[in-house]
């Protein structure tokens, strides 16, 4: 597994095992110690405004400049590319 696979699965462990200990169950999260921050994936990177405009005049029609401004500024996740 990747290492950010891992952090996602400890910090699922720590909100379970933190449950546990919340209701008197455990005494002590044996996940508390371990790393658990989000690792970004190499292929992510911020796109800028500038390189955003340079696609929008690039896009070949009203729908696609709506797609690429939707996935840019709204979030919208498209299953594009090699993912």
């Amino acid at each position: 597994m990747s290492e950010a696979t891992v952090r996602l699965h400890i910090r699922n462990a720590k909100t379970v095992f933190g449950a546990a200990v919340a209701s008197g169950i455990l005494q002590k999260n044996p996940f508390s110690q371990q790393k658990s921050s989000r690792i970004p994936a190499r292929r992510d990177r911020y796109v800028t405004p500038v390189e955003t405009e340079r696609i929008l005049e690039t896009c070949p029609s009203a729908q696609w400049r709506l797609l690429v401004g939707l996935m840019r500024f709204a979030g919208l996740r498209l299953p594009f590319g090699n993912s």
